[in-house]
């Protein structure tokens, strides 16, 4: 599995639409076509930050193509910058498609049914995600099919091998270059956005699909509601979420009562 190597000269860098600490986001085109490149100043990032980003375009590159999952175009070294080019997806992030208009019942359903089928899609090839949430969905509006949704960020996500009994483990991507990834260490380390986590991974435990299935449930009651986890109108603050959470409590469903 190769993953495609542009030459600088072949790309245009454009309106810059996000900026962090070690990389700037830009529109762009390659050959007249628009994408989305993601910009990192080599002399803001250290090996392992450098180590993240090439896993996160190997395991985006295994998953092509699906329509669930962002289109991975390919990267570009040009000193001293890294490039990542990935489809456009101009309507940000399901997170702010969800803030900026109110949509239909029918129209919310179908925003959650794509972020399920990106999940089971994800797990079909035996991946965990380990960050779910809808800042990690991102969106494009069609003429056909209004708001599409798909998934993205996969610099957490680690594959599974096959079961050995009933217990399944963690591997490397099957893929050169990635480092094997031990059971426990990797397993065992709290993953995922507070919001979002599960109740077992705020206790430690093992990381499994389930904790990718509650992640996911989450941001299907953010399509159906159109509101905000745990936000203050759901009586609980940030501060409290894990005590919240731990003690079962759970989002408010009245609301999607037929």
């Amino acid at each position: 599995m190769q993953v495609k190597n542009f030459h600088f000269g072949q790309i245009t860098l454009e309106e810059k639409i996000a900026a962090g600490a070690t990389a700037s986001v830009y529109k762009g085109s390659y050959r007249d076509k628009p994408i989305c490149v993601k910009q990192y100043f080599c002399d803001e990032i250290d090996w392992v930050s450098l180590k993240n980003i090439c896993h996160e375009m190997l395991v985006t590159h295994h998953l092509q193509p699906n329509p669930h999952v962002v289109d991975f175009k390919g990267y570009c070294v040009n000193p001293p910058y890294v490039y990542v080019m990935m489809e456009l997806c101009d309507a940000g992030s399901l997170y702010q498609a969800l803030k900026e208009r109110k949509y239909s019942q029918i129209e919310r359903c179908r925003h959650a049914l794509q972020c399920v089928g990106a999940i089971s899609f994800l797990h079909s090839e035996n991946f965990l995600h380990r960050d779910i949430k809808s800042l990690n969905f991102i969106c494009k509006y069609t003429a056909d099919e209004g708001l599409r949704i798909k998934l993205c960020d996969f610099g957490e996500s680690v594959k599974l091998q096959a079961e050995r009994g009933r217990r399944q483990t963690v591997i490397a991507c099957d893929m050169p270059s990635l480092d094997q990834v031990g059971d426990s260490e990797t397993r065992y380390n709290i993953h995922g956005t507070l919001q979002w986590m599960a109740p077992e991974i705020m206790d430690g435990c093992l990381y499994t699909k389930s904790a990718d299935v509650y992640s996911c449930a989450v941001v299907v009651w953010e399509c159906l509601t159109q509101r905000v986890p745990y936000e203050v109108s759901e009586g609980v603050d940030m501060k409290n979420i894990r005590s919240h959470v731990r003690d079962g409590g759970r989002l408010d469903c009245k609301s999607l009562a037929p």
